[in-house]
């Protein structure tokens, strides 16, 4: 199965003027997947400033989370929103695939795939 990206907007920044627009958020990438019954997370917040938009929606009338959403990743570029997609697919990989880690202690050694404190 592949990891699953789902972004969302946890925080919006609204500014104190008269026409009351959202200057920045902050954005959520969250990725998941399950293997043989196993739920792994991966997830990378960003905070991005938004520019004013030209045109202004009322704040009640507009899908807020795809339009932020949408607008925060075109402010982020490709290039950002890709290198944050990559790391939460490797992040999820490691954790599908554990490092090995050998702890020597007392006279005995053991293997682990938890790195010791």
């Amino acid at each position: 199965m592949a990891v699953t990206i789902t972004w969302k907007i946890n925080v919006e920044f609204h500014s104190d003027d008269s026409e009351k627009y959202i200057y920045a958020v902050e954005v959520q990438a969250k990725g998941t997947e399950t293997v043989d019954s196993v739920n792994y997370e991966s997830i990378v917040d960003y905070f991005v400033e938004l520019e004013k938009p030209d045109t202004l929606i009322a704040y009640d009338t507009f899908n807020k989370q795809s339009t932020l959403v949408d607008a925060a990743k075109t402010k982020m570029g490709s290039t950002e929103v890709t290198a944050i997609e990559n790391r939460i697919k490797n992040n999820i990989s490691k954790q599908q695939k554990p490092s090995k880690f050998e702890v020597i202690g007392n006279g005995s050694t053991a293997t682990t795939s938890v790195p010791p404190d």
